[in-house]
Formats: structure tokens, sequence, C-alpha cells
């Protein structure tokens, strides 16, 4: 799929028409529009940063903490278009107050903000293009004074003279946990809008712009219906009928009631699944940050599709799975877990993502055998070198299982052998003529003594640089002997 595609931002002109910027930017951008949102409000989800940046200058600039020199305070009169500051009508009391009451919500300056509606400032108050503080703190993803002026009772369903709300301004802008905030408080898109920004959320999500898709999904744009067929083509059987079944849930309560937390929650939840199903790590990442979680219909799926990328070396199916809170140590009905799978592909950064993960090395599946028995079995020295190095006991085994060193010296994987040695492994009788004879292999055995064939396997470990493996084959009288009788 996809990734950081470039997008040409959309600006929206007062005729509401999309009109595209020349240049190339980068999709990732917050700040930013792609080409193709559809509108979200009656003239356009997305409003220019440009105008965003005069709105600010024009309503911050003379506020009470305009001489702190921020950087979103600029004079009148460098502003395009400004008149000159003798021109500016002088301001009543009133307007002071209020503009201050901006000018804290456009900084996110929560003590300034407190301040001014203690001191009687009309939370509903305008500037010049209609946009009120919870607006001008929305667009400007400003979190706690969101919450505040929501609290203060703030009205979330106002419009500027575009028709842009305070959810639709920070969807625009990519502000998701601004947007769930706002949800929490009742304010939400229409049904119609929501509907035509269906096609939308597909786009920013195959442009890589999280942020952006993030937004749209916390205000309720489904995505099972952004991708459609697309996405069924892509789910594991397991997941899809878990996705369909929540996923009629979820279109069912945003109809009904897109204010209700029940409804946000179930949103969040399909969602993540479905972008977690399609490997979208940084979107699911972000999900799981708003406090998305895997729905109960789709926990067994996950886990599988969390084994099926690690035995398809998938990393970025691996991690969007993790990142949706699948559990690394989910086991299928033989006991085997996702670090067991790992060790049978060549791969040993995946290993080390599932380490760090969490995933437990000590796990026995049904036969008694560990992620490092796998890894010995396999030959997969690096696999087994990285286990060792992370405190893995060389002899764990489960009860009547063949340790892992002795599978190694079974299968002549003499170097897997050797550095199991080196980490502490006993090796018993059996073993010893395990390792001989894989050390001897091609000679003939009946026309050697055992004192030779002992002597030979120790030359040929040396010359290997199985230094460990060699040093467990000794060749004194009792040596013999025992060989001699095993």
């Amino acid at each position: 799929m996809p990734r950081d595609v470039t997008a040409t931002p959309v600006s929206i002109n007062p005729m509401g028409r999309h009109s595209l910027t020349s240049g190339a930017h980068s999709s990732s951008t917050p700040h930013q529009a792609v080409d193709g949102l559809a509108t979200v409000s009656n003239t356009g989800l997305a409003s220019s940063m440009q105008a965003d940046k005069q709105v600010c200058a024009q309503d911050v600039g003379n506020g009470p903490l305009a001489g702190a020199s921020l950087p979103l305070t600029e004079s009148p009169a460098g502003v395009h278009g400004a008149l000159p500051a003798s021109a500016e009508p002088a301001l009543t009391a009133e307007e002071v107050l209020n503009r201050s009451l901006r000018e804290a919500a456009a900084l996110g300056h929560v003590e300034g903000l407190a301040a001014s509606i203690a001191a009687g400032a009309s939370l509903n108050a305008t500037n010049k293009s209609g946009s009120t503080a919870l607006m001008i703190a929305a667009q400007r993803g400003k979190l706690e004074a969101v919450k505040m002026l929501g609290a203060a009772g703030a009205d979330i369903h106002a419009t500027n003279k575009k028709g842009e709300s305070a959810i639709s301004l920070a969807v625009a802008q990519g502000h998701a946990h601004v947007v769930k905030e706002l949800r929490l408080q009742g304010a939400r898109l229409s049904y119609l809008q929501l509907e035509m920004n269906t096609p939308a959320l597909k786009r920013f999500i195959d442009a890589g712009n999280w942020p952006v898709s993030a937004a749209l999904i916390a205000a309720g744009v489904n995505t099972f219906a952004a991708f459609g067929q697309g996405l069924v083509t892509q789910l594991s059987p397991m997941v899809l009928r878990g996705l369909l079944g929540a996923n009629d849930v979820a279109r069912a309560a945003m109809r009904c009631s897109l204010a209700s937390t029940g409804a946000l929650q179930v949103d969040l939840d399909c969602a993540m699944a479905c972008v977690a199903a399609m490997k979208y790590p940084e979107l699911t990442k972000a999900l799981h940050a708003m406090g998305a979680r895997m729905p109960d219909s789709c926990k067994a799926g996950a886990e599988r599709g969390l084994r099926d990328m690690v035995r398809t070396n998938d990393r970025a199916g691996v991690q969007a799975w993790l990142e949706a809170g699948v559990s690394v140590n989910a086991v299928n009905q033989d006991g085997v877990s996702a670090l067991m799978y790992v060790t049978q592909v060549p791969s040993l950064d995946l290993l080390e993502l599932l380490i760090n993960a969490g995933a437990d090395p000590e796990l026995f599946d049904k036969d008694g055998e560990t992620a490092l028995i796998y890894a010995a079995k396999r030959g997969n020295q690096g696999a087994a070198d990285m286990l060792l190095r992370h405190g893995v006991d060389a002899g764990l085994n489960g009860p009547g299982s063949p340790s892992a060193l002795q599978w190694a010296l079974t299968l002549n994987h003499l170097g897997v052998a050797n550095r199991l040695l080196e980490s502490g492994a006993q090796c018993t009788p059996q073993d010893l003529l395990n390792a001989v004879r894989s050390l001897t292999a091609g000679l003939p055995d009946a026309q050697i003594s055992p004192r030779d064939l002992l002597q030979m396997a120790t030359l040929r470990a040396l010359h290997a640089g199985l230094v460990h493996l060699a040093a467990v084959i000794p060749t004194d009288v009792e040596a013999v002997q025992t060989y001699s009788m095993i």
C-alpha cells in the first residue's frame, strides 16, 4: 500500500469551491489539507491556512497578551490588508475582554482563559470572521482550552461566516484528540457530511496523512465503508466476520446518536481493527492512543492475524497488530506463539520487535518446546543467539521433550549447539554420542578406535571454530569407555 504520497492542499474560496494551490507538500503535515477532501461544512471542511493566519493576527494582535511576542501574534499593521493602527476604532472594555479570551484560546493558555471567563468574557463572542474562542482553540489543536471552554458552556454547534464549526475546523487540521473531545461534548458532523467524506478518508490513508485520517475517523467517518470491497479482500475470514458484526452496530449507533460516547467508542474500535488489518501501524497507533480497543468479536482473528504476519515476515502487519493491542503471547490450538513462528523465518529484526513488545520466550507449546528449541530445530543460529542474549535458559524444555542442544546435535546444527554450550547447556552422554557422530560423519566407525574417533571429532570441532563443542569431547580413558558402551 502506498505511503508518504505527496498531496496537493485544498483551500476553500468564499464561493465554497475547491481551488488547488501549487507546490509539493508533505502529506503528513497536520495543518495541510489534501486534494479531494469533501466538504464537511456548508462551504468545506478545510480552510485556507493563510486566512487562518490572518484571522489569528487580526484577533490576537491587540489583546492583553500581545506584548509577550508570542509566535501567533503580529501587529495589525503587519497583516496584509489591515488598516493602520491609527485608523483602528477604539475597543470597548468588553471587546478587549472578549479578545483576550480568544487570544488565550489560540495560545492554549488555560490560566488566561480562566481569568477571562472569571472576568465575564462572552464565551461565544466572535472575531471579524465569525470565529469564537472555541473554534480558534479547536483549529489550533489546543485540547485543554477546548475542554475548559466546553465545560464553561461555549456553543459547540456555532459556525463562522464560512459555515465551519469547531469540530470541522479540528478535523481539517488533523487534531484527532480535539475532535474526540468535541464529540464527547456533543458536537458532530452531519450524516451527509460523514457520507461525503467517506471517500476522502481512503485518500488520506493512502497518502499516509495519519493526523487528518485519525481526525476523520474520530469524527465518525466509516472506515469500512471508505475501503469497501478493497478492505474485504485484505482481511482474514475471522477478522472479517468480527468486523462485519461490529460495524453494523457502529453504523446503527452513528445514525441514531453521534453524540453518544458509546457510538464514538464503537467508531474508534472498529476503525482501529480495520486499519490494523490493512497494515497501517502509524494510524493504528494514533487510534489506540485515543482510546480505541480491539472489539471482542475481532480478538481471535486479530491474534491469528498477528501470527500470520509473522509467518510471512511482514513487519508492517506485525507492527499494526501490536499497535492495536493484540497480545504478543497469544497462541494457536497447538500452543504455538508468534515468537515461535518468527524463529522459522530469516528475520532477526522481527524477532527483536516481538521480544521488545514483551514476547515470553519461556512459553511451551503442547509438545513442551520453547522458541529456543524451535530455533535449534531449524538451525537458526541468529535467532538462537538473540534469544540467549536476552537471557533465555539454554536448557529449558518441557517434561519429556528433547532439549534445544539435543535437537541441534541430532539434526547436525553444530553452530547452534556450540552457542548453546557456551550459554551453559548441559551435555549428556547421548548428546556426546550425537556430537561425535555429527563431527565424524563419513568416517568408517568400525575401522577407527574409539579414542581416535573422539580425537578426530575434537580436531574437526576446533577446525570449525566450535570451541565449546570441542571442549565437551574429552579423550581420557573414562570417556573412551563411556563412548564405547553407548
